[in-house]
């Protein structure tokens, strides 16, 4: 099974998010606004605050091969958010093999 790590790279993250999604969560992702607060093979938990916005919650799991995604701004299942694009830029950059 991919790790959480395996399926955060900027390819997938593309396809999961929008044009606009991505482009600010990789600016939050630069400026420091993601701390992990559990980082594991298969379940990675985020705190994702922008600049001057509201601390959200990311959870992210490897469920087979494919990525599950919650976070605390929104009850759309199917919304690949900001906080969660730059929570997996964070994940990915901070993962074991790419240090």
């Amino acid at each position: 099974m991919p790790s959480v790590a395996d399926l955060t790279d900027e390819e997938s993250l593309l396809d999961l998010s929008s044009s606009s999604n991505f482009r600010l969560g990789r600016e939050i992702a630069e400026r420091g606004g993601v701390e992990l607060v559990e980082f594991g093979p298969v379940k990675v938990v985020a705190e994702v605050t922008p600049p001057g916005g509201v601390k959200r919650t990311v959870t992210l799991t490897s469920a087979g091969r494919k990525l599950k995604w919650k976070c605390t701004c929104t009850s759309r299942v199917d919304l690949f958010c900001k906080h969660c694009v730059a929570a997996g830029i964070v994940i990915w950059n901070n993962a074991p093999q790419r240090r």
